[in-house]
């Protein structure tokens, strides 16, 4: 156990509260660790106005919560069901975590009233939102190792969430958001994209972790980034890989040698070409909302549902590489995939295609760039 007159906490979960508050529910996520809670205020230069602090208290963690008593020993079913729901009700449903800090996250979600009343008529009763811990699993074969669930209003549109403490410097978190039915069974209207969050780790105390680097922070025996002079080298740890289940190529790609150039005139081009939107400070969530882009052959008659977007003119961080930079380009690939932006200066948004031969293209897409207010 820690003092906390002498030492800070592993992990902190923050809530804001009304004066009102005489009782709250609280997520638990590590099991056989030691909590204690604290009221108090928070002031305008962040420091924390302690009026109470309860005692210490060991605590397990329950594989879920649930409050009726006739399904506590049912095992969770995590098999999402969306082949009733029809797919234009889905179109226009998405959900994506935002992270907050190192102990706490948004998750920001927008669902049609369409997909909600299709998922009622399959028997969802309960709305739910469930985060996965899918670090270092591959959740397409493993199931998540925690999973955090929240009953909701289906008015909500913003839930926070605490972060696990982790052995780790990182967790991998994914998001949904759907429906249980009275069988336990899941209809997941909307998942977000993996997030790999930089998090507390059980060794380390709040102010170590914030001096860690973004781009060293992220280390694990599959993917370790090495520091080298030109920041530019990426090796691969294949020592779990036993042979024969895959072959691995490595592309080592130069910031200089490989870069192609843009000169003012195709700077300009590029420009002209795009579809553009001013983005003012804040955080940005943009993705497909419908539509596809057409190569104008048989190979692909249906097109792709892809856009290629340049963010220029001020200066912007992608929430997935969490690095400052004055310009950033990224892709959208499939009406499911999100990019979550943090603009810290007035930048603007291009959208485009780009083809050798343009003439035969057809069909077109519309791009949701949703602004999120705190």
């Amino acid at each position: 156990g820690i003092d906390l007159n002498m030492q800070p906490a592993y992990n902190v979960q923050a809530y804001d509260c009304e004066e009102s508050t005489q009782q709250m529910q609280v997520p638990v996520f590590v099991s056989d660790r030691d909590y204690q809670a604290e009221i108090g205020y928070v002031t305008d230069d962040g420091e924390w106005l302690k009026l109470a602090r309860s005692n210490c208290i060991r605590m397990p963690v329950p594989n879920f919560t649930v409050d009726s008593d006739e399904v506590k020993s049912t095992e969770l079913d995590t098999t999402p069901t969306t082949a009733s729901i029809p797919e234009e009700a889905l179109k226009s449903c998405w959900i994506a975590i935002v992270p907050h800090d190192n102990q706490s996250a948004y998750v920001h979600l927008v669902v049609s009233q369409a997909a909600k009343d299709a998922a009622k008529q399959q028997g969802g009763q309960q709305y739910q939102l469930r985060i996965y811990d899918i670090t270092d699993v591959d959740i397409d074969s493993q199931k998540a190792q925690k999973i955090q669930q929240y009953d909701c209003e289906e008015s909500i549109q913003k839930q926070k969430i605490p972060i696990n403490v982790s052995s780790l410097s990182y967790v991998d978190y994914l998001a949904e958001i759907g429906y249980v039915t009275d069988n336990l069974q899941w209809l997941r209207i909307a998942c977000s994209n993996p997030l790999r969050i930089p998090v507390l780790t059980q060794t380390d105390d709040i102010e170590a972790v914030e001096t860690i680097p973004p781009d060293e922070a992220t280390i694990d025996a599959d993917l370790i980034s090495q520091r080298s002079g030109s920041k530019e080298e990426t090796a691969i740890a294949t020592s779990n890989i036993t042979p024969g289940d895959c072959e691995i190529q490595h592309l080592v790609v130069h910031s200089r040698n490989n870069c192609y150039s843009l000169n003012d005139a195709q700077i300009k081009g590029l420009q002209e070409t795009g579809v553009s939107e001013t983005l003012e400070p804040g955080i940005y969530i943009v993705r497909i909302k419908s539509g596809t882009f057409g190569y104008g052959s048989n190979i692909c008659p249906s097109g792709e549902p892809f856009v290629l977007l340049w963010i220029f003119g001020g200066k912007v961080k992608n929430k997935k590489t969490n690095i400052p930079v004055g310009q950033t380009w990224s892709t959208l690939n499939g009406s499911h995939e999100t990019l979550t932006l943090e603009v810290l200066e007035t930048t603007t948004l291009y959208a485009l295609f780009v083809d050798t031969y343009p003439d035969d293209n057809n069909g077109e897409l519309t791009v949701s760039v949703a602004k999120l207010y705190s």
